[in-house]
């Protein structure tokens, strides 16, 4: 008996707690929500509204500036549309759940201009951002317009848990986005163009030994190094989505240099139609490297259309600096890409390769449609380097893949290619370049065929009007007939 009385209070005390429990989290949840702040900036404004007045559309304050030395955990500042010519830096951290955000208002466009505040150039490089984050986390930047910087658009050092989405960054003599040292960096949906504009070996894009990262559906147009550069030890990370075009050199690089990078995966990218203006030295599709005698390692390219580089379409590379040791590579995949028209200005160079004077283990190569590829002296569709070992199976190197229409770069395949059902299994492989569900054995290349099929228009109003009245009509002479 004094048990089944001891279960019985256990139980309501349990209860008791449970709901002490939900009160306290629900408070929590609730003073989180009451600290967190909405401010506004216009050029309309003035920095010498307090805190209370920029929270109102009314008395926002002038400068981006005054909004970032405000902030704290939590807080927005919704910047309203015009120019704002000024270097912002973030000079505090968010938290967890709790990011700091700068975004811009509505529908209105923010310009954020570098021209004339940011610091003098220097040969050694300009380390500066129009916007700047240095040694704080739990950051977010949307829907701004970054443009005119002698350095970087958004410079990142030393930071975790950043966000840049779905910015315009644009005539940037360095790296739209550049990240060293950081962890959790998200660069997603961004409009990029003429980026990477002073030939001083800054790319496009940068993540520079970011342990964590995502570079996704962003469009890359011009610049004069590489579009996408996973380097310097970078590691854990996902290149997917993005459309990067007029490159001068690579389209997407991933390049160790002195470090070990490793757990990368670059898929679903276009990769494209590169600047015919200058050399065609290293100019391919998609790179992986080891420049300065670090490695490689757990790389997966898939479901990624290259055509129209000057060299190779993908290429694992032999070159390393003066003094280092050769490139080591490990467990490398490349495997339902389509990669079609490249080398189009080079000799030996070709559709997918793998220079010799590396070390690799663990190479696959697989459902990759390679064409097109040889337009010049000892061009090829795949070529391994001498000495070296690799899985080959499935790839569709010399019969025509029967692409809807190639010449216009739709790489979709028609009802009778060899493609269909040709590829191997690959564990992981569920969809393809345009998220179509892979079934069974897969297609080859980086398209699943899908049956076109003729859509029944729907009926308009009128015509499901004049339905209802013949069947009511029918109905009524029914009626009749029966009565009679």
């Amino acid at each position: 008996m004094v048990g089944l009385i001891y279960l019985h209070d256990k139980n309501n005390m349990t209860k008791q707690l449970g709901r002490q429990f939900i009160l306290t989290v629900s408070l929590i949840a609730f003073s989180a929500a009451a600290l967190s702040a909405e401010y506004y900036v216009s050029n309309t404004g003035d920095d010498s509204f307090t805190a209370s007045q920029a929270q109102s559309l009314n008395t926002p304050w002038k400068t981006i500036a005054k909004a970032a030395s405000s902030l704290i955990a939590g807080d927005t500042v919704y910047i309203r549309g015009g120019t704002y010519q000024e270097q912002v830096n973030v000079l505090s951290s968010g938290s967890l759940g709790r990011f700091i955000n700068f975004s811009g208002y509505a529908n209105e466009m923010a310009e954020i201009r570098g021209t004339g505040v940011l610091p003098a150039g220097g040969s050694a490089g300009n380390w500066y951002g129009v916007i700047n984050v240095q040694n704080q986390s739990f950051i977010q930047f949307s829907n701004l317009n970054v443009t005119q910087s002698e350095g970087f658009g958004f410079f990142l050092s030393n930071t975790n848990s950043v966000n840049i989405l779905n910015n315009k960054i644009s005539d940037i003599s360095y790296a739209s986005v550049y990240s060293e040292n950081s962890s959790k960096i998200t660069v997603s949906g961004n409009d990029i163009k003429r980026v990477s504009q002073t030939g001083n070996q800054q790319e496009a894009l940068s993540m520079a030994s970011t342990n964590g990262f995502t570079v996704s559906n962003n469009k890359i147009q011009g610049g004069l190094n590489e579009g996408i550069d996973i380097k310097a030890g970078s590691s854990n990370g996902a290149v997917y989505g993005n459309d990067v075009s007029g490159i001068k050199r690579i389209g997407i690089y991933v390049d160790a240099w002195q470090q070990n990078s490793s757990n990368i995966d670059v898929y679903n990218n276009i990769v494209r139609d590169p600047d015919m203006t200058v050399s065609t030295s290293g100019q391919d599709g998609v790179r992986l490297g080891v420049e300065f005698g670090g490695s490689l390692s757990n790389v997966n390219v898939f479901n990624n259309v290259v055509y129209g580089s000057k060299a190779n379409g993908i290429n694992i590379a032999s070159y390393h600096a003066d003094g280092t040791t050769a490139p080591v590579y490990d467990n490398i995949s490349i495997y339902n890409n389509t990669v079609f028209g490249n080398s189009v200005s080079a000799d030996w160079a070709g559709g997918i390769s793998i220079e010799e004077g590396i070390t690799i283990t663990n190479l696959s190569i697989k459902n990759n449609i390679v064409r097109a590829n040889s337009s010049g002296v000892g061009d090829f569709e795949i070529q391994v380097g001498t000495g070296l070992s690799a899985t080959l199976s499935n790839n569709l190197t010399s019969s025509d893949p029967l692409f809807v229409d190639a010449a216009a770069h739709n790489f979709n395949l028609q009802a009778d290619s060899s493609a269909i059902n040709g590829g191997t299994m690959i564990s992981g492989l569920t969809t393809d370049f345009a998220g179509n569900p892979r079934t069974g054995n897969p297609d080859i290349g980086a398209y699943e065929y899908v049956a076109m099929t003729t859509a029944v228009p729907e009926p308009s109003a009128f015509a499901l009007m004049v339905a209802g009245i013949g069947l009511l009509g029918w109905r009524v002479r029914r009626q009749q007939n029966h009565a009679v």
